[in-house]
């Protein structure tokens, strides 16, 4: 897995299908995706990935009324949605230029379809460049622990696993064992232990962070606090622990979140 650093610049796009003016302003959405210091996606990033990104130069478009029936959107695939809204934005927004961005996110006035897609991104072409971007797609009253755990499929990760083998019926479809039961690791979301943040109510649950194993693919775990026992006896402190790892067979240890993203697990 590519290790990602720096400034993770979206474009977010809000998206207006019904006829009612969205309850959500831009002002909230500027706060939740961009701003540092309001307890919002920017701020998770920054502290999750221990300051190796961000999501600063990121900017909100929107709200803009597409020309598109809730019907008409709803029969498309989420890719095709995706990239529909995207184009019309493109199209519309004069100071727009996608290529500033790693990534997309198409928020809507309800909730018409939800998630990422296959692999978390998107070939895209506007103004006649082609390149892949980050991509998620969400309703405008989605918790703060959705968002995130979308931007981490744009980001490369994958779903977070226990070892029990239980398999989850997710109407209609089954997740594969263990998937979805790291209560730890915000990839498991929305099967995990998070908590609404009394300094930002208003964007709902949020948390947990990354356990070590997501950590250490993305390249942001401190290899020097970072202990391997082979054998014999080693006395060792720690603080806060992530589950056990089925990939590696191995229990592996998480370092210390902030505290707002761990004021839901049990015992915190």
């Amino acid at each position: 897995m590519k290790h990602l650093n720096g400034d993770q610049k979206w474009a977010v796009l809000l998206c207006q299908l019904g006829e009612a003016t969205p309850e959500l302003t831009r002002d909230h959405f500027v706060d939740f995706c961009v701003n540092a210091g309001t307890g919002g996606l920017n701020d998770y990033w920054q502290s999750i990935s221990h300051g190796n990104i961000t999501l600063n130069g990121s900017a909100v478009y929107g709200w803009y009324q597409a020309p598109l029936s809730v019907a008409d959107f709803m029969n498309l695939s989420r890719a095709d949605k995706i990239s529909r809204i995207a184009q019309l934005f493109s199209e519309n927004e004069s100071e727009l230029d996608f290529s500033d961005y790693i990534g997309i996110l198409v928020v809507t006035d309800g909730d018409y379809d939800k998630g990422s897609v296959q692999g978390g991104s998107l070939d895209l072409t506007f103004n006649g460049t082609t390149k892949p971007y980050g991509v998620v797609l969400a309703p405008a009253d989605e918790s703060h622990s959705f968002y995130a755990h979308e931007m981490g499929h744009a980001f490369g990760l994958g779903h977070s696993f226990d070892d029990s083998g239980i398999e989850l019926d997710q109407g209609g479809w089954k997740s594969l064992p263990g998937e979805y039961l790291d209560k730890w690791d915000i990839m498991s979301a929305e099967n995990v232990w998070s908590s609404v943040q009394p300094s930002s109510p208003d964007f709902g649950q949020s948390g947990p962070g990354l356990n070590a194993f997501n950590m250490r693919d993305q390249g942001w775990l401190d290899s020097a606090r970072v202990v391997e026992i082979k054998g014999g006896e080693t006395s060792v402190r720690l603080r806060s622990a992530a589950p056990y790892c089925p990939a590696s067979r191995r229990r592996q240890l998480s370092p210390p979140w902030p505290a707002r993203y761990r004021s839901g697990l049990p015992s915190w």
